[in-house]
């Protein structure tokens, strides 16, 4: 009796839980988009007295304004406000993610091909060995 009782409350988390996805995910891609296509300053924001310049705060005054009118117009609940920005973040570490993988992974094959050896393999006479030729460019 019990373990049934519990199955069913597990399916009814669950549920909520897809439902609750379904509502947040268009929400957290809007805001993708918000801050996608915000002009806003990247890199040196802070001034000679250690605050925001005027212009900058401006700009990012405009994206909060559209992202809270989002969440006005969708009607979040207070306790996903956090959980949206979290999937926001998700798509930034994950698109990241894939790209430095990607640019390790051609890394380690041009520098396996390179050696002529995968580079766990290299020891300290092919490292002489190669910075004794006369034919190396240097940096």
């Amino acid at each position: 009796m019990f373990n049934q009782i519990a199955g069913k409350e597990e399916e009814r988390v669950k549920k909520a839980g897809r439902e609750r996805l379904a509502k947040i995910i268009p929400i957290a891609k809007e805001v993708l988009n918000i801050i996608g296509t915000a002009d806003v300053e990247l890199g040196e924001l802070i001034d000679k007295k250690g605050k925001l310049t005027e212009d900058t705060e401006t700009k990012y005054k405009v994206v909060a304004e559209k992202i809270l009118v989002l969440f006005l117009k969708e009607n979040i609940e207070w306790a996903d406000r956090a959980f949206i920005f979290q999937l926001v973040m998700q798509a930034f570490e994950q698109s990241k993610d894939a790209v430095v993988n990607s640019m390790e992974l051609s890394y380690d094959r041009a520098r396996t091909k390179v050696w002529g050896k995968d580079f766990l393999d290299l020891n300290m006479e092919d490292i002489n060995k190669v910075l004794t030729q006369d034919d190396i460019p240097s940096g």
